[in-house]
């Protein structure tokens, strides 16, 4: 059986990372997802245990606590036999990288207006440029406000009077659009 150490993680990482930016459309979808789990893995290995059960001689649950020092108290106050044993682990938050950091970088390229000088030097910004103009242009398949209703058991008439203006009001801003 092979032993998957925190090392062995990171320098996987840091190699799959490596490939991501030496290839200009970076890794394939199956690899993006083993980087993510990876990322998972080693973020786990540094896990605390969110509760501990105090477990009886019979293998049962006894009951479970929040932290260490009151599964000790639990089980020397019932029975010194009765064993410990961390449940669920919370895991640090996995560290956002690569992917996620360049699009944060572009985000803040389009709220400086500063996109149109940096997207025709690199292939990966021209082809981001003619996905947004696409995007963009794209009619919407529905529309986006909800149909009026009739009132019934469930809906007052203030009630209504009030959906159906608010409707109107965004029938005419769609208008605008």
């Amino acid at each position: 059986m092979t032993t998957i150490t925190k090392e062995w993680l990171q320098q996987t990482i840091a190699e799959f990372e490596n490939t991501r930016d030496d290839i200009p459309f970076g890794l394939s979808d199956d690899d993006a997802k083993i980087l993510i789990v990876l990322k998972r893995a080693l973020a786990s290995l540094d896990a605390e245990p969110a509760g501990y059960h105090v477990i009886k001689e019979c293998g049962k649950v006894g009951c479970s606590v929040a932290t260490l020092e009151e599964a000790e108290k639990t089980r020397d106050f019932w029975n010194k036999k009765w064993t410990i044993r961390p449940y669920f682990y919370s895991a640090p938050p996995v560290q956002e990288t690569g992917v996620y950091q360049d699009m944060l970088n572009i985000i803040g390229l389009l709220e400086n207006n500063e996109w149109a000088e940096h997207c025709t030097s690199t292939v990966l910004g021209s082809l981001l440029e003619s996905e947004i103009t696409r995007l963009v242009s794209k009619e919407q398949p529905v529309p986006v406000v909800p149909e009026e209703i009739e009132p019934d058991s469930n809906n007052t008439y203030d009630y209504v009077d009030g959906w159906n203006a608010a409707i109107e009001k965004f029938k005419e801003m769609n208008k605008c659009l």
